[in-house]
């Protein structure tokens, strides 16, 4: 799986790498639903995908519509992402999700401290 999920100081880290395919989604989803069950899930996402390549376009559709879905149960989700094809793609998701409260960032630093300043 190109995801390495985690959770820190009640934010859930997905890191992102080489490329993710509609059943990396899939598989995404179930670690995202078991931080949504922890009690006092605060809703704090931070996606590092510095090491993402590209998303294949129907697994980009599913992130999207995936994002979609968790709108209303996100506090705040930061998106740290560097030059690339993968870079232009999540900009677009973002974007596309339609929350202001999905933001992208250029390094991990500038995410967390947006995170935890709300």
């Amino acid at each position: 799986m190109p995801f390495s999920c985690s959770i820190e100081d009640g934010i859930f880290i997905c890191r992102g790498s080489g490329v993710i395919r509609l059943a990396d989604v899939a598989a995404l989803a179930v670690e995202e639903e078991r931080y949504f069950q922890t009690p006092g899930c605060p809703g704090l996402f931070l996606c590092d995908n510095t090491e993402l390549k590209v998303i294949s376009p129907d697994g980009a559709d599913a992130l999207v519509e995936r994002m979609q879905a968790d709108n209303p149960r996100i506090k705040r989700s930061a998106f740290v992402v560097v030059e690339g094809t993968a870079a232009l793609q999540l900009k677009r998701m973002v974007r596309e999700s339609g929350s202001p409260r999905r933001v992208v960032f250029p390094t991990e630093a500038q995410a967390r401290a947006w995170l935890t300043s709300g």
